[in-house]
């Protein structure tokens, strides 16, 4: 019938533009997600390796100040353990400042998720207008429809009337023939 063409037709059409519009913004919201959490694991692993390091550097400081305490002939130790501490130092300086950036990614990251989704947002919305434009077009259709199903009536009627008059009129010719 009219109204299942009608029904089919809204139906293609609203999943022809979900799919349109959707899809892409769907992988890409994928996408960030993906990047996101890669960028929380790596910040995960460089935050534990930081601890490590600086449980190390601290267990080799608080020896050197034994060594110090006690030992007073081994200054040469003493010396070569400074430095290990400050090379340590230095690792978790660079560790810290690879932390910073990490950071300032993952920062980065989150902000374009937040852009994503105001997009994905501001689409739906966009489709929203679009659903109600086109019921209110297949409300014109119907009623368009409508209309033309009673002027077909009112023609067919017309026409039977007119064939049952030319009829009448054949017959009167023959009885007066």
């Amino acid at each position: 019938s009219e109204d299942e063409r009608i029904q089919m037709v809204e139906q293609l059409s609203k999943a022809a533009i979900e799919l349109r519009l959707l899809t892409p913004l769907r992988q890409a919201n994928a996408h960030l997600t993906t990047a996101v959490e890669e960028w929380a694991t790596r910040y995960d692993q460089i935050a534990a390796i930081k601890i490590k390091a600086e449980t190390t550097c601290n267990q080799w400081a608080n020896r050197c100040n034994e060594i110090e305490a006690y030992i007073e002939p081994l200054n040469h130790e003493n010396t070569t353990l400074r430095d290990e501490r400050e090379e340590w130092t230095l690792f978790i300086a660079h560790l810290q400042a690879d932390h910073d950036s990490l950071v300032t990614e993952l920062a980065a990251r989150k902000t374009d998720v937040t852009e994503a989704s105001t997009h994905i947002t501001h689409l739906r919305s966009q489709v929203e207008v679009m659903q109600t434009d086109k019921q209110a077009l297949n409300q014109s259709l119907r009623a368009e429809v409508s209309k033309r199903s009673a002027v077909q009536a009112e023609y067919d009627v017309s026409v039977k009337e007119t064939l049952w008059k030319d009829e009448e009129m054949r017959r009167m010719r023959e009885k007066l023939s």
